[in-house]
């Protein structure tokens, strides 16, 4: 049993090969959102088939689509990834305290950072 098809395989091959090694151990398969999808009887298949058919399109749409909204969040200027654990001026200034002779590890104290982020840094 399993809340939904799409849960249980990514494409429609997958599907059936699961669902054809459960029949081939005498089990059946049921879905809790699908209550039409009942492996015990021959309509069942086809209406498995065209399920995993509808999962895998919706699955390939909502990838484009994020790929979609990605591709124009950049082109807004949206930034991806962690943010900077210091500001530009700190930045500049843990360089400059680098360059003054302070130690990675004490300026990383003074920032409140890891000691690899100043080094990643300095190695800039």
């Amino acid at each position: 049993m399993v809340t939904a098809t799409d849960r249980l395989a990514r494409n429609t091959r997958d599907l059936l090969n699961i669902l054809h090694a459960v029949k081939e151990v005498g089990a059946g398969f049921r879905s809790i959102a699908e209550p039409m999808v009942d492996t015990t009887s021959q309509f069942a298949e086809v209406v498995i088939a065209v399920l995993g058919i509808a999962a895998s399109y919706e699955r390939q749409r909502i990838t484009e689509r994020t790929a979609a909204g990605r591709v124009q969040a950049k082109a807004r200027g949206v930034k991806f990834g962690r943010r900077a654990a210091l500001t530009p001026h700190q930045q500049t200034e843990a360089l400059q305290r680098l360059a003054a002779g302070d130690t990675q590890r004490t300026v990383a104290a003074l920032f409140d950072v890891d000691q690899a982020t100043i080094s990643r840094l300095a190695r800039r």
